[in-house]
């Protein structure tokens, strides 16, 4: 394999700056991109097949197995986002202070356990719990995943690899309704209605993929095994060069506080 040569000059502010070889960057960028881009958006079209997923087991009639009555399925749907909104910050941080590897299918294990335990939901309260917990877990994901791909990418090359991620959410649309189909098929089995089975089969499928991620992703560039100490010392130059930085960041109170209270200063422009 071609090794990676730098040719470093002086910037006119005395920061030093690298020559990139472009065949050899389009190669790179090639490796990197069949290493990382096709696990996440699988992961994304995970996360996002088991938060619709409930809208099918209303199909398959989970309304009168428990008793819902008025807008309290509405409510399930919702409860799900003040989980989310609640959580994705200290997710997040928790990321930051971790490795993705680790952290990213820890919150993948967990909501496939919630869903799978949402199967057994006998009344509104419990489904509510339900719901709010699978909001709390797969809060970190997404910001985690965008936030994953800007430590192996220039900010030139972020916004397609995010576009190919959120087209997870469309292959999860297109399918999910042939996939609980199937499922609810089930319907009487082992004692189980058909949406017991959508979650608990669901669940499980995440959970598999959630335990195979562990040995899958990589870590940021600098602690990955899979590429040669040249090709990584390339990737994390590029990255300094391009955003300034090229290690993991840490946020401040102020930036915290700026995040929380962004909604309210929009409010009053």
């Amino acid at each position: 394999m071609e090794a990676y040569n730098f040719q470093k000059v002086e910037s006119n502010n005395s920061r030093e700056i690298f020559i990139e070889n472009k065949e050899l960057e389009k190669k790179l960028l090639r490796k990197i991109d069949l290493r990382i881009i096709p696990l996440l958006t699988l992961l994304y079209l995970l996360s996002f097949l088991d938060r619709v997923n409930i809208g099918n087991a209303k199909l398959a009639h989970i309304e009168h197995d428990i008793g819902l009555v008025g807008v309290q399925f509405n409510w399930c749907l919702s409860i799900f986002f003040f989980g989310y909104i609640l959580f994705e910050i200290p997710s997040n941080l928790i990321l930051l202070r971790t490795n993705p590897s680790l952290w990213i299918p820890f919150i993948m294990t967990l909501w496939g356990l919630v869903m799978i335990l949402m199967a057994f939901v006998k009344n509104f309260a419990e489904l509510m719990s339900a719901r709010f917990f699978l909001g709390a877990c797969e809060s970190g994901l997404f910001p985690g995943a965008v936030y994953y791909i800007t430590t192996w990418y220039k900010r030139s090359e972020t916004n397609s690899r995010i576009a190919i991620l959120f087209m997870g959410t469309s292959f999860a649309g297109s399918f999910s309704g042939l996939l609980a189909y199937s499922i609810v098929r089930l319907d009487g089995k082992l004692g189980l209605k058909g949406w017991q089975w959508i979650f608990i089969i669901e669940g499980l499928m995440t959970v598999i993929v959630s335990i195979i991620s562990y040995f899958l992703l990589s870590n940021y560039p600098e602690k990955t095994k899979w590429l040669r100490d040249e090709e990584r010392k390339y990737v994390v130059e590029r990255l300094k060069y391009d955003a300034g930085k090229a290690h993991v960041a840490h946020f401040n109170k102020k930036q915290i506080y700026a995040a929380l209270t962004d909604w309210v200063r929009n409010i009053f422009k």
